[in-house]
């Protein structure tokens, strides 16, 4: 066996170790979220009122497809790891048009977000602006805790802007909320505003709308007015080039793999091994 031969080996057996342990935990996070609940909030917020919401199932369906993705990358690596350790022809031909299969289906993916990704996010406005119908300023729900927490954490209102609470002033109010700060004007959730701190307080109080006064109406600069979805797509994309540049380095290491896949296969052609 060549010194070219054995390093080859090293390489595809060290890389499908490698997406082995990621398939593995792919596919018991899989298995947590879907047998264990802990999907349960999460499903919840996604499952909201409307029966016939194409995010009603989003919860389920992503620990389904976890448990799915790290199935099929365990078997890959193994199929991987045993053609290149074995040098077993067959193995090491599928392993390598498997991958082929996989690097063209990530392209196709690529293509089809960047050409479609105006009316995906359509789409996700229109399911999330749903979900606002049965919010409540004291989060005192998990649907509403959730969204809270969006605001807070992502310094945003709404899915579009606080302007998408105009139509549910009447719904979202905190009983606590003052008799002055309601109406029309008043559409602002108090959770909402930048100064206030939802997650510090057991409950709300006629005080905290007091306090808070000028954040009620919009527009103002005490208050979140950017859309959640919006604000989640620019923290995404303030870290774009780290994700660009694993995409890269996964890109090359498929292409890596791919090629010494059919280079043990020749060499094991000139072998007359299995």
């Amino acid at each position: 066996m060549s010194a070219g031969e054995t390093c080859s080996k090293i390489i595809v057996v060290t890389i499908n170790l490698i997406f082995l342990l990621f398939g593995l935990a792919a596919l018991v996070a899989g298995i947590v979220f879907k047998v264990g609940g802990a999907w349960s909030t999460v499903s919840d917020f996604l499952k909201i009122a409307d029966e016939n919401s194409e995010i009603k199932n989003a919860g389920e369906a992503l620990a389904l497809g976890a448990i799915i993705f790290g199935s099929i990358i365990v078997v890959i690596a193994i199929t991987g790891c045993i053609g290149a350790c074995c040098k077993v022809k067959c193995l090491l031909v599928l392993y390598g048009i498997v991958v082929i299969i996989i690097l063209l289906a990530e392209i196709a993916v690529v293509i089809v977000v960047g050409v479609k990704s105006s009316d995906v996010e359509n789409k996700t406005d229109e399911a999330l602006l749903k979900t606002l119908v049965n919010y409540k300023e004291n989060s005192t729900d998990d649907i509403s805790r959730a969204w809270s927490i969006v605001f807070k954490e992502f310094k945003c209102c709404g899915v579009k802007g606080n302007v998408d609470f105009r139509n549910y002033t009447s719904t979202f109010y905190a009983n606590e909320r003052p008799a002055q700060y309601k109406g029309s004007i008043y559409y602002v959730p108090i959770t909402c505003c930048s100064k206030f701190n939802f997650e510090a307080k057991k409950s709300l109080s006629s005080s905290d709308f007091d306090t808070n006064k000028n954040c009620l109406t919009a527009p103002n600069s005490e208050a979140y007015d950017k859309g959640c979805v919006k604000s989640i797509i620019n923290s995404v994309l303030d870290h774009k080039w780290a994700f660009i540049g694993v995409g890269i380095a996964i890109f090359f290491i498929e292409i890596l793999v791919i090629l010494l896949a059919f280079c043990l296969c020749c060499r094991s052609d000139k072998d007359h091994l299995v």
